[in-house]
């Protein structure tokens, strides 16, 4: 026997990077799938980088590094590195071998 969840209309979902995730994790956890339902969801999976491409950027998360892989690395030399690698974020944990940053001159 098989069952399948027809979501009603409070439970339609967008087409966001949520509402995709949500669309192919529901996909993921039936145990069975018609073939009807499968070859239906095709288009949708074949089309999702083109739908991710075209969501804004700030709704997911930003690449960043932190200072404890650099620690000889000067405050200029990590901020070119970020600048250089595309990174959006640095977690400063330390310049110059130094832990406090309260003791280094650029904060």
């Amino acid at each position: 026997m098989r069952y399948y969840h027809k979501p009603d209309e409070s439970q339609e979902t967008a087409l966001t990077a949520g509402g995709v995730i949500h669309i192919i994790n529901h996909i993921q956890m039936q145990k069975y799938i018609s073939r009807k339902k499968f070859l239906a969801s095709i288009p949708l999976i074949a089309s999702l980088p083109v739908i991710l491409n075209m969501m804004k950027k700030e709704k997911f998360y930003k690449l960043s590094f932190s200072t404890l892989g650099c620690p000889d690395w000067s405050f200029d030399k990590i901020i070119d590195f970020a600048k250089a690698n595309n990174y959006e974020g640095i977690e400063v944990r330390g310049i110059m071998r130094e832990m406090d940053l309260t003791k280094v001159a650029e904060f």
